[in-house]
């Protein structure tokens, strides 16, 4: 139960950020892929659709591969200190 809850919490907080990076691209004073690329990572912990877009995309792309890699070692630091798995 405790797992549904955090995939839960972990895709509605994708989804936040995938709309701040949405408002970013009307207004230009507030940067769009930090966010866009964040909120695409956090979807893509519990959706294999949106995970194999991604892998595809960074297989393209080596210099936003390694900006994933990065965000993916913040993020684990960040998701452990609260007490979440995100593996």
């Amino acid at each position: 139960m405790r797992k549904k809850i955090e995939n839960t919490l972990i895709t509605l907080l994708g989804i936040f950020f995938l709309l701040l990076g949405f408002v970013g691209l009307l207004i230009p004073l507030v940067p769009q892929f930090i966010f866009l690329f964040i909120g695409i990572y956090l979807v893509s912990i519990n959706s294999v659709f949106v995970k194999k877009r991604l892998d595809h995309f960074l297989d393209k792309y080596p210099r936003v591969r390694a900006f994933e890699r990065n965000l993916d070692k913040v993020m684990k630091q960040i998701f452990k200190k609260v007490g979440i798995d995100i593996n």
